[in-house]
């Protein structure tokens, strides 16, 4: 059974678990999905709550360009769509990004 938690942005590469919540909260951009059969590597990719999704499209170079890979906008855009999962590998007390999410705006 996958467990999931959720962070906010990425710190160095990764998402530290200090930082990750067992609940969506209210500025959490990242879902996190680990799986207990393999506890060293997770998946992420960005939350389906569009109400964050306006904060982390203003705030890109923070809190997306770490994570994510995407073209920039052209026009104005209000959501963030996940068209691939990253992945994480577990290092030192942190998911580190081993592949970022692929990310489109709508």
């Amino acid at each position: 059974m996958p467990t999931r938690y959720y962070v906010k942005v990425p710190v160095n590469g990764g998402f530290s678990e200090y930082d990750l919540q067992d609940q969506p909260q209210h500025d959490s951009i990242y879902e996190i999905i680990t799986d207990a059969k393999v506890p060293e590597r997770a998946t992420f990719r960005v939350t389906s709550n569009t109400g964050v999704h306006a904060y982390a499209i203003q705030s890109a170079q923070y809190s997306l360009r770490e994570a994510c890979a995407y073209q920039q906008p052209n026009g104005p855009v209000s959501r963030i769509v996940t068209d691939k999962d990253g992945t994480l590998v577990k290092s030192n007390g942190a998911w580190q990004i081993e592949q970022k999410a692929a990310i489109h705006f709508e």
